[in-house]
């Protein structure tokens, strides 16, 4: 599996260049985004944290979830470079804005060990040093609740701090119609340093569901499926808006995707961010891990654990 296809992080002059997948982002701008969102009021998502590679509030790089008290959900990739995990991170959680946030220290970080498998695994779970007693935990969904919530049109929600797309005529730019219909635009390509904005306000942004087999059509169609083991796995969800203009992104991995529920939060997650080839483009979908398939794990290594 191609892992340049993850929805990484890097500086502000890799971002200007070519978006290029790297480590943990410290510059003032970093190439993560919620594409169409719009800020989140403080309260509204309460399980969304920030992951950050230490106490400075300004070095987040990728995004979470809070599953229970001493738990954080996330991918993989956000934590595992050149095939060793990382030994650390910090976690912020408790405000919508990045300057405000609660900050606690990991103990134990553990990648799920089918990562950078055909099973598509990316996902890992960070244990934190104490307990978060002021915060709000997500439920994961099982395979009944995804049946329910996750059909292919149904609306899902994604959120991040990620930087915002900012320059007029994005919507315009981002695809051209011809007599044969929609033409592919790389959005990468639309990027520079002045067109990326890092919030100081946590975004969100709703999306819908897409099936399976219409993502994998779409991918291979537009030729992003170069890799001979390319595929849309059983264990995702695919995610996007067909107008356009709305996704997740760079930096925006490991965060939480959505659904409304009949509980006591209003929501249940789905799945986490986890990779794509062209933010925001209306051909082709963001894809997430489909958190029903690795919900048995999640709870057997916080058992353990």
């Amino acid at each position: 599996m191609n892992n340049a296809r993850y929805l990484g992080f890097g500086s502000a002059a890799l971002v200007a260049a070519a978006l290029t997948v790297s480590g943990p982002a410290t510059a003032e701008i970093s190439s993560d985004f919620v594409v169409g969102g719009s800020p989140a009021q403080e309260g509204s998502w309460p399980w969304q944290v920030r992951l950050l590679s230490d106490m400075d509030r300004q070095s987040g790089f990728c995004g979470g979830s809070l599953i229970a008290p001493q738990w954080v959900l996330t991918a993989a990739h956000c934590v595992v470079y050149g095939g060793e995990t990382t030994e650390s991170v910090v976690i912020g959680y408790g405000s919508v804005y990045q300057s405000e946030l609660k900050l606690v220290a990991s103990e134990k970080i553990i990648a799920h060990p089918d990562y950078n498998t055909a099973n598509h695994a990316d996902l890992a779970l960070i244990k934190l040093a104490e307990p978060v007693t002021d915060g709000a935990f997500i439920e994961m969904a099982d395979e009944a609740t995804e049946s329910d919530l996750v059909a292919p049109g149904d609306e899902l929600t994604v959120t991040g701090w990620g930087a915002l797309w900012d320059f007029e005529g994005f919507e315009e730019a981002l695809y051209a119609r011809s007599g044969s219909g929609r033409s592919e635009v790389n959005t990468r390509a639309l990027l520079n340093a002045n067109a990326l904005v890092s919030p100081e306000q946590l975004h969100e942004v709703t999306i819908q569901s897409i099936a399976t087999d219409e993502c994998r059509a779409a991918y291979e169609a537009f030729g992003s499926a170069t890799d001979a083991d390319f595929t849309i796995a059983a264990t995702e969800i695919c995610a996007g808006s067909p107008v356009g203009a709305k996704d997740s992104c760079y930096g925006d991995s490991g965060g939480p995707l959505v659904a409304k529920a009949d509980n006591e939060l209003g929501y249940v997650q789905v799945g986490v961010v986890s990779w794509g080839s062209q933010c925001g483009n209306p051909v082709l979908p963001g894809v997430y891990n489909r958190l029903s398939h690795f919900r048995g794990w999640v709870e057997e290594q916080m058992n353990a654990n």
